[in-house]
């Protein structure tokens, strides 16, 4: 151990973390990952010890948001937990990153793809367009997209 265990918690590992990374961020970006920190791992391992953590503890600290069913919240935690813990690993605090690949542990978000326009109705999107009260930029915008597509 590189300093004092006082300083060696995983709190005081990720405010250095996030001193470091949150210049190259946008300040909603930052906020976002640090508020996520302060709510869901901070009450539960902030005071933990940074070579004390393990995987199963973590694992078991993340799934009431994972039976609340925010998979995105988990992966972007997981992220942070994994980027804090190879900080505390480049900066000697630990030898190892014991969370590496911890988000095989929950299921990744869903996604859907949105539902596309069947080509017999745009006809209907074309006149749509024309009486719609948007900006000329955005219309022509659509309409150069709809002329761009290609066919599956």
């Amino acid at each position: 151990m590189k300093s004092s265990k006082r300083e060696n918690t995983f709190c005081k590992i990720a405010e250095k973390w996030f001193e470091v990374t949150s210049v190259k961020l946008q300040a909603s970006t930052a906020d976002k990952i640090w508020r996520n920190l302060e709510l869901h791992l901070f009450p539960y391992i902030g005071d933990k010890l940074l070579h004390e953590i393990t995987a199963q503890d973590t694992i078991h600290v993340l799934q009431p948001i994972k039976t609340q069913g925010h998979f995105t919240v988990i992966q972007r935690l997981c992220q942070s937990l994994n980027r804090i813990m190879s900080f505390g690993v480049n900066t000697g605090v630990i030898t190892h990153n014991p969370l590496t690949g911890i988000k095989d542990a929950f299921q990744s978000p869903h996604s859907r793809n949105h539902r596309s326009i069947t080509p017999d109705r745009l006809p209907e999107l074309m006149v749509a367009l024309q009486s719609s009260n948007i900006q000329i930029k955005i219309r022509c915008l659509v309409e150069f997209q709809l002329h761009n597509v290609k066919a599956s």
